[in-house]
C-alpha cells in the first residue's frame, strides 16, 4: 500500500475514536502516505499527528448552494485525484464520505459494517469480529480487512504550541 485515504469527517469524539486506524496503518505499513478528509471542526484533532501525512479539509458549509457546490468540487476532487490512492477506508459511513471516497478514485474502497445514505454502494461494509463491539473496534476491523495488525490501541495525538 502506498497511498492511503481515511474519510472521517466529524464529530470531535468520532475522530478521536478513529485515530487508531491511523496507528494501525502506520505500524503496518510505515512507508505509506495516509491522507485524512476531515471538517474544520475536527481539524485541530489531526493536526501535526504523526500517523497523518496529509489533511483535506471537506468544508461542507461551502458545498450548500448551487454556487457553492460548482465552485468548491471541482477543487476537492482535483485535490483528491492527484494523489492516486490506493485504498479509501470510509469510517463515516454516509452519503458525503461515500462521494469524497468515490471521487478520490482508489480502486479498492472499504467502510463500516453499519454504514447509511447509500454508502455501502461506493464501499464494501466489513463486518469484522467487533461489529457490534466499542465503535474504536469497529473501525479496527476496517483496519484489520486492509491487512494491519493490532496489537494495540493507540491514540496517536499531537499537542500544538498554541
Amino acid at each position: 500500500m502506498k497511498n492511503i485515504l481515511v474519510v472521517k469527517l466529524s464529530a470531535i469524539g468520532d475522530v478521536i475514536h478513529a485515530l487508531p486506524v491511523s496507528y494501525a496503518i502506520k505500524e503496518t505499513f510505515p512507508d505509506a502516505h495516509l491522507t485524512w478528509v476531515v471538517e474544520p471542526t475536527a481539524y485541530d484533532i489531526l493536526a501535526g499527528n504523526p500517523c497523518i501525512d496529509d489533511i483535506i479539509l471537506f468544508d461542507k458549509a461551502k458545498f450548500r448552494s448551487v454556487g457553492g457546490f460548482f465552485r468548491e468540487y471541482p477543487p476537492l476532487r482535483r485535490r483528491l485525484r492527484a494523489r492516486r490512492y490506493d485504498v479509501s477506508l470510509d469510517l463515516q459511513g454516509l452519503f458525503k464520505s461515500a462521494a469524497i471516497a468515490w471521487n478520490a478514485g482508489a480502486k479498492l474502497r472499504i467502510g463500516t459494517a453499519n454504514m447509511r445514505e447509500g454508502a455501502d454502494l461506493v464501499s464494501r461494509p466489513v463486518r469484522g469480529a467487533h461489529a457490534e463491539g466499542h465503535i474504536v473496534e469497529r473501525y479496527l476491523d476496517v483496519a484489520r480487512a486492509l491487512g494491519c495488525t493490532v496489537d494495540e490501541v493507540r491514540f496517536p495525538v499531537a499537542v500544538s504550541e498554541r
